[in-house]
């Protein structure tokens, strides 16, 4: 079952790093796509699912649709996107870099990881788990809430 909200919540990790990348024009175009897309759909029950619909499908969607408006081809729009996913995210790429070259690390990580994997539930997600142990940590992911989800909503705007 889905729920309507009635304010539009704004992606408070997406949205405020884009607007040095893109520009004041087509960040108020992305916005107002985003907006038009967020009355369109109907927010999943579990609320983990609404946050990554919010702050991560919805976002994104937005803003390849306002780039392919805007005549730039799908690679070229998918090319600006990973470029801006970079800026917008690289404190954290260098943050895990650097967490990743520390070996006492992956003995904390072992024990982290599943507990950390609770923002994906299975309600959006279907993880099987392979291997948790002092040689590896392995899982596979078969199923994902993006890219169940992703492909509907694009076909239906």
């Amino acid at each position: 079952m889905s729920q309507k909200i009635k304010e539009i919540p704004i992606s408070k990790r997406f949205f405020p790093g884009l607007l040095p990348i893109i520009g004041d024009e087509k960040y108020k175009q992305v916005i107002a796509r985003y907006q038009e897309l967020f009355e369109k759909h109907e927010l999943p029950q579990h609320s983990t699912l609404q946050w990554h619909l919010i702050e991560g499908i919805l976002p994104g969607l937005a803003f390849y649709q306002v780039l392919r408006e805007s005549e730039e081809s799908q690679k070229s729009a998918l090319a600006i996107i990973d470029q801006a996913f970079e800026k917008l995210f690289s404190d954290k790429l260098a943050k895990m870099k650097k967490l990743g070259s520390l070996r006492f690390v992956y003995p904390f990580l072992r024990v982290y990881i599943k507990p950390a994997m609770r923002q994906y539930p299975p309600e959006g997600w279907k993880i099987n788990w392979v291997q948790n142990d002092r040689r590896a940590i392995r899982f596979n992911m078969q199923s994902c809430f993006y890219y169940d989800t992703l492909p509907n909503m694009a076909r239906r705007n």
